[in-house]
């Protein structure tokens, strides 16, 4: 995940939505609270990357945190942890896909980023950004 220069620091917690069926009826409606894009995706795995456990100003791996949607909207369970590269403009992350039920690769995806407000809760802003823009197609790996 990479950001616009300027926009990024280490604090910044980056959720990585994965609809891993491409279908917007199963998993958790949409990517937010709000159920915003609940017609486009439907989440099964969550990938969240950085906020507090990352070390400023290094090249540190650090454990990103795969989530599995569990049964109700909004509601997810770590499924394990995957090492995170710290880079100047974002993160780097490889997710098995074991961890994703062996999924085919074909995911569609759509990114959220929020801060850090407070590293000794931690607590975090709302969403700050989405990628693609709310209200667009979903990226797509396949």
């Amino acid at each position: 995940v990479r950001f616009a220069p300027g926009t990024f620091n280490a604090t910044t917690l980056t959720q990585v939505n994965l609809d891993i069926d491409q279908n917007p009826d199963t998993g958790s409606p949409g990517v937010d609270s709000e159920q915003n894009d609940s017609d486009l995706m439907g989440v099964e795995f969550i990938v969240n990357i950085g906020g507090n456990r990352l070390v400023l100003g290094t090249d540190l791996f650090v454990p990103a945190v795969v989530l599995q949607f569990a049964g109700q909207p909004h509601s997810f369970t770590p499924m394990g942890k995957v090492q995170a590269e710290v880079l100047a403009q974002g993160y780097r992350v490889s997710v098995p896909l074991t961890l994703l039920h062996n999924v085919d690769g074909r995911i569609h995806f759509k990114v959220t980023t929020f801060a850090l407000l407070d590293p000794s809760m931690p607590s975090f802003s709302s969403i700050l950004d989405y990628m693609p823009n709310l209200g667009l197609p979903p990226g797509v790996l396949q």
